[in-house]
């Protein structure tokens, strides 16, 4: 039997208290609950816990949304606004789900997998590729 659990080791994680500023690539899942100043790339879940602050983009299969992100967003499946949420940013994705009381101020679109494809290839880092 195959688990589809994702195994908790492999979840990049920027705790609550913490501080970061510059890109941030992940082939894993990622967890914010501190402040993150750069934009987050990765071929996973994103989760923004309730008292993060995320100034950047984002490019990530699903994100779940409960803290602040100021920058746009692609999301290549799910993108989930929970209700104490904020997103100041242009945000693309091919599923939404946005519960009462999150707050929105941006321009939002269905976007394609050759789209995120073509996003996500321009923002992963040269010394990546060659891996």
């Amino acid at each position: 039997m195959q688990n589809n659990q994702t195994n908790i080791n492999e979840v990049s994680r920027l705790a609550g208290g913490s501080y970061q500023t510059g890109d941030f690539y992940s082939e894993h899942d990622v967890r914010i609950d501190g402040c993150l100043n750069g934009t987050i790339t990765t071929t996973g879940r994103v989760v923004i816990g309730e008292n993060a602050v995320v100034n950047g983009d984002i490019i990530c299969d699903a994100l779940d949304v409960w803290g602040k992100v100021h920058g746009n967003i692609f999301v290549k499946d799910t993108l989930s606004l929970k209700e104490a949420s904020l997103i100041e940013g242009d945000f693309s994705f091919s599923k939404i789900q946005i519960e009462i009381g999150a707050d929105i101020m941006g321009v939002c679109a269905k976007i394609t997998p050759e789209a995120f494809a073509s996003k996500l290839e321009s923002m992963v880092p040269a010394a990546l590729k060659k891996a």
